[in-house]
């Protein structure tokens, strides 16, 4: 008997980390973890159900969509485990309808003999936050707490109508009562899976409240702009993966305001809550820095300015007033550095001789090692940190006397699919620089 798990967790509900830790680290006899291209599934099923894609992007050709057909069909015959595991939170996200998930049901059923349905909710009004964090990554949206609201009843009770109630089930997502705070721990529990804890991979892909009010006044006050430049969803993404960088305290809303929003609901989270055999009441926020309307978004602290500034090599003198519209072209600047960094990144080139010897004329303690030596210890030394890298999906990596090494996952487009990549970034000790001078 074969099974097919399917997982559509709804956005920022730890799906990032449960494909990031099972995509080629799922080895257990009893369960496979589909090797679709990419570890979010969301893509390849969103071109399988001819579907637009997550972020707005039009799905591949056919022939790619025959392509992955074939490789799904292959997956799921060839896999020798009784479980089958595909993870799509996009499918939770009314981008999928009654046709697309019954043609889905349909092409899954052909290969296996149950299909399971499982998916973490969110409390509303943390639903809420991520949501709006989720929409500003891809364009404008205003602080609107009703365009925010979960409506769970109409994004969720779709899969009771497909696939039945009795093969589809839904947990809160709490992690303050996961094992050790872990959402993939917790899905291992809640199914039965076994999965060494060193390959559990934790993956934070939201914004800071700072992060996002960078965001917020670029997509405000650059609009024009941005329209004009094109901007790629490859180039949008790597905007995104640098605002990560800039920690801080988490984006809130005010429970004051979105009480109003949530009463109005009250009916959709009355059927979730039933539906989930557990309340779905959150904390009142009463933090003073709590987001109570979107004009909190137009400004920013002292150090995120600085680190604004020091992104773009631009200068912040320390009495100097910036508006939200000069701020948000700060960010219109960062894009397009990065857009010149990323496209002539592939194109330079070094001379691991020429690097030498030129080390060797202005450095007297490398004078007396030959080109061989000198090759060999850098050679060396790399393939060390090369070691240290590989064995890294997220992090940092500290190299005493030389620097740090940030490693990040981005997403890239690759046969028309958006796929994870490892970036690795090298920031220079600048403190021994200017001691060396």
């Amino acid at each position: 008997m074969k099974r097919c798990i399917i997982h559509i967790g709804m956005h920022k509900t730890g799906s990032t980390s449960i494909q990031h830790s099972f995509y080629q680290h799922l080895n257990n006899p009893a369960w496979y973890y589909g090797d679709l291209i990419h570890s979010n599934h969301s893509y390849a099923l969103a071109t399988l159900l001819n579907a637009t894609a997550p972020g707005g992007a039009l799905t591949t050709m056919r022939t790619d969509q025959q392509a992955l057909l074939t490789k799904l069909r292959t997956d799921i015959e060839e896999h020798v485990g009784e479980n089958y595991l595909l993870s799509a939170e996009w499918l939770s996200s009314h981008a999928a309808g009654l046709t697309e998930l019954t043609t889905l049901r349909k092409l899954l059923l052909e290969h296996v003999d149950s299909i399971l349905v499982v998916g973490y909710v969110r409390t509303p009004k943390s639903f809420m936050e991520s949501s709006f964090q989720e929409r500003l990554k891809m364009q404008a949206v205003n602080v609107d707490f009703t365009n925010l609201c979960p409506h769970y009843r109409a994004r969720l009770a779709i899969f009771d109508q497909v696939f039945g109630k009795e093969n589809v089930l839904f947990w809160k997502f709490a992690p303050e009562h996961f094992i050790n705070h872990c959402v993939v721990q917790d899905f291992c529990q809640r199914l039965g899976i076994e999965f060494p804890l060193a390959q559990i991979k934790r993956v934070n892909e939201g914004l800071s409240k700072d992060a996002t009010a960078l965001l917020f006044m670029y997509r405000s006050y650059c609009h024009e702009q941005i329209t004009a430049q094109t901007f790629t969803v490859k180039e949008n993404l790597q905007l995104i993966d640098c605002l990560t960088q800039l920690h801080g305290s988490k984006l809130k809303f005010a429970s004051a305001a979105v009480e109003s929003t949530l009463l109005s609901e009250h009916a959709d989270i009355t059927w979730m809550e039933q539906r989930l055999g557990e309340s779905l009441n959150e904390d009142l926020e009463t933090d003073a820095e709590a987001i109570h309307h979107q004009d909190q978004l137009m400004h920013v602290e002292r150090n995120t300015l600085q680190w604004l500034a020091e992104q773009i090599d631009a200068q912040l003198d320390e009495h100097t007033l910036m508006s939200a519209e000069e701020i948000a072209h700060w960010v219109l600047q960062l894009q397009l550095k990065l857009r010149t960094d990323n496209s002539t990144a592939s194109t330079d080139q070094l001379n691991a001789k020429e690097l030498l010897r030129n080390a060797k004329k202005n450095v007297p303690e490398l004078s007396s090692l030959s080109d061989a030596q000198g090759l060999a210890l850098i050679k060396h030394i790399f393939s060390q940190i090369n070691t240290h890298t590989a064995a890294m999906e997220e992090g940092e990596l500290k190299v005493a006397g030389l620097g740090r090494f940030k490693i990040t996952q981005i997403q890239r487009e690759r046969r028309g699919l958006m796929i994870s990549v490892k970036r690795i970034q090298f920031y220079y000790l600048k403190q021994q620089q200017r001691k060396g001078h």
